[in-house]
């Protein structure tokens, strides 16, 4: 098994919302507080940027767009691609999986960082 992370903090994220899909957008707008906001877009640009790395994208906000990170029912983050379930390959069953959360490495900023792992 192979295991990939990333690390963003709140800067690298841009203010607009299009790299999100509707789906995600719709998720965002639902959400009363704005430190849940911003936590929430962290970890999304977040995962969407270790996707992007892992698969040999180019981030760019389409497709980005059309990365979805959603909850299951567990809570769980699931990732879709064009709203189907992400594979590890054409040829695997298994889902492509991401974890999202607080990084408790500190560097010399004390602004929040978030990590994804795959």
């Amino acid at each position: 098994m192979d295991i990939y992370w990333m690390e963003q903090t709140e800067s690298d994220v841009p203010s607009e919302n299009q790299w999100l899909s509707s789906r995600e957008a719709t998720c965002l707008s639902r959400m009363r507080f704005l430190k849940r906001r911003t936590d929430w877009r962290l970890g999304r640009w977040t995962a969407k940027h270790a996707l992007a790395s892992r698969l040999n994208l180019v981030p760019d906000i389409n497709a980005l767009a059309m990365m979805e990170i959603l909850a299951a029912p567990s809570g769980a983050p699931e990732v879709f691609f064009n709203e189907h379930p992400a594979k590890r390959s054409s040829r695997a069953a298994m889902p492509l999986s991401t974890t999202i959360s607080p990084s408790t490495r500190r560097r010399s900023s004390s602004e929040p960082r978030w990590m994804s792992v795959l």
